[in-house]
């Protein structure tokens, strides 16, 4: 569930869940804007819906005055957000993970490319399992589109170094 419909329509079934101790994990993507509709506020960013600056709504903390675990994780530190799921997953109760990260529209990296190095691509697969809509399989390789907005998670998930990020100044 992203934090903007967390905040919107999450907090009441996760009071019901843990009211009925429910067994599961809420993973909550956390990219601190309502990007679905044109990346208003809401409760969880301090921005009021007049441009306002308010108190924001922790997460975390909301789930501890209801009685939740809550874990937050950086979302870009894919070994870490996969290590806390699978923790959480574990445990018994309830739980949420919080994979936090910025919207990727919302900050973009300095114009860069992602180079493939078909020699070290066995087309695994792995990179196009994050769902990117810049990644592609090629015939001998994935490949990396336009639409490529430089975050570089596909780098840090590719187990053979097949891919990597250069800055446009540097790029081969």
């Amino acid at each position: 569930i992203g934090d903007s419909t967390f905040f919107h329509s999450g907090i009441t079934p996760l009071i019901d869940a843990r009211y009925n101790e429910s067994q599961g994990l809420v993973l909550v993507l956390d990219n601190r804007t309502t990007a679905m509709t044109g990346h208003q506020g809401h409760p969880g960013t301090g921005r009021r819906a007049d441009g306002s600056e308010g108190p924001a709504v922790d997460i975390g903390a909301l789930c501890d005055g209801i009685g939740v675990r809550c874990t937050t994780v950086d979302a870009t530190d894919y070994d870490a957000l996969d290590s806390a799921i699978a923790d959480e997953a574990e445990r018994p109760g309830l739980g949420v993970v919080v994979a936090r990260a910025p919207c990727i529209l919302m900050t973009r990296r300095t114009p860069g490319v992602v180079v493939v190095d078909a020699e070290r691509c066995n087309l695994c697969g792995l990179c196009l399992d994050l769902g990117c809509p810049a990644l592609a399989p090629g015939e001998e390789a994935i490949t990396i589109t336009e639409q490529c907005s430089g975050c570089g998670l596909c780098v840090e998930i590719c187990r053979r170094g097949a891919l990597s990020y250069h800055e446009a100044e540097a790029a081969p």
